[in-house]
């Protein structure tokens, strides 16, 4: 494809990572730029540029960084320039990131961290409607969705169930909903990197590591294991809500790929559809 010989990283200098999975246990690693992000005479950020998918890979260990980067500087980028990295907390490839982008702030996503904590919230959920007690089952029973949302997101209807469940003490779903809330007010009560965020952060790591609820608990250790990256956040604001849009398009692309006849198809169908490539005039005549 002539227009991937053609791209030109001259002018990245922040990355984001993520992985997809396709055809069951087989992964891409995709890395995309952020947009660039100015700030106004008002102190607002917004966004002043699109970002864009630079590199798909097979794969999510820590070779992908290796490929990653040769494409890299093969395509005028400068790892020296690359300021900032995000990515989820789970990944195993976050070292060869610092390794190979020496200056980037490595920042562990905060959407993939309220996601972690939601799941532990679902799956103590879930736990409880399994348990054959009765008040669980019933209480429980069609509630899924509301501890999912957020509480801004929910009808008042919704909100009147959910503030009707939260009395029932009985209910662990409850109280690990509690640590869901109490992470999501974490990332909001924050605007800086200062001595605050860090007393707030050891308060809460402390908090869900002490939890009686296992679910909980595991989340604790993946919340303190990660700490710098998380707090890391709060130096750069970037998040892979980016990917959010890029997301939609893949989850189409890959449906489409069950008619393709192999990965590269689809990774190349990929760089079409989110890659911002720059398409000579005679290659679409």
């Amino acid at each position: 494809m002539d227009a991937l010989k053609a791209q030109d990283f001259a002018d990245v200098n922040a990355i984001g990572v993520d992985e997809y999975s396709h055809k069951g246990h087989n992964y891409i690693t995709v890395f995309l730029s952020h947009p660039e992000i100015e700030i106004d005479d008002k102190g607002k950020r917004r966004q002043a540029s699109k970002g864009r998918v630079l590199f798909v890979v097979e794969g999510k260990d820590k070779a992908v960084v290796t490929k990653f980067l040769e494409r890299f500087k093969s395509k005028n980028g400068d790892p020296d320039k690359v300021a900032t990295a995000t990515s989820d907390m789970i990944h195993g490839f976050r070292s060869a990131m610092r390794e190979n982008f020496k200056n980037s702030v490595v920042t562990v996503d905060k959407f993939h961290v309220i996601k972690h904590i939601q799941d532990a919230v679902d799956s103590v959920r879930r736990h409880e409607m399994n348990s054959k007690i009765k008040d669980k089952y019933t209480a429980l029973h069609n509630t899924r969705f509301l501890w999912l949302k957020n509480p801004g997101d929910l009808s008042g209807k919704q909100q009147a169930r959910l503030e009707e469940l939260s009395q029932l003490e009985f209910l662990d779903t409850v109280k690990a909903y509690d640590y869901r809330l109490r992470v999501q007010e974490f990332y909001d009560s924050h605007k800086a990197y200062d001595e605050a965020l860090l007393i707030d952060y050891e308060s809460l790591a402390l908090e869900v590591c002490n939890s009686e609820i296992y679910e909980i608990k595991k989340f604790g250790e993946l919340f303190t294991r990660n700490g710098e990256e998380i707090l890391n956040y709060f130096l750069t604001f970037r998040t892979n809500a980016i990917l959010e849009g890029f997301n939609s398009k893949i989850s189409i692309i890959k449906n489409r790929a069950r008619g393709f006849k192999n990965l590269k198809n689809f990774i190349n169908m990929i760089y079409f559809i989110c890659g911002e490539l720059s398409f000579p005039i005679s290659s679409i005549m």
